[in-house]
């Protein structure tokens, strides 16, 4: 059976816009993890700039916090990233 976590791996925000969640879906299956959108990541909250771009930044609002990433919320759930 197929365990699916769902995962909040960011978070936009351009006001006057509400916050909106960058949704993932981690599946754990016997056979192993399949991680579905993986939203923003390691490298992205590490060179916001570099990585997205700052016209992507101002205009979508991208948070970019490591913590919030598919990596980081996996490791926190017990799984080796």
């Amino acid at each position: 059976m197929t365990k699916v976590h769902h995962l909040n791996c960011g978070w936009l925000h351009a006001p006057p816009n509400p916050r909106a969640s960058c949704h993932c879906l981690l599946l754990e299956s016997p056979t192993g993890l399949a991680l579905v959108d993986t939203g923003i990541g390691l490298l992205d909250a590490r060179d916001p700039a570099g990585r997205v771009g700052p016209e992507a930044i101002a205009a979508a609002g991208f948070l970019f916090r490591e913590a919030d990433t598919a990596a980081r919320q996996v490791e926190r759930l017990g799984f080796r990233t």
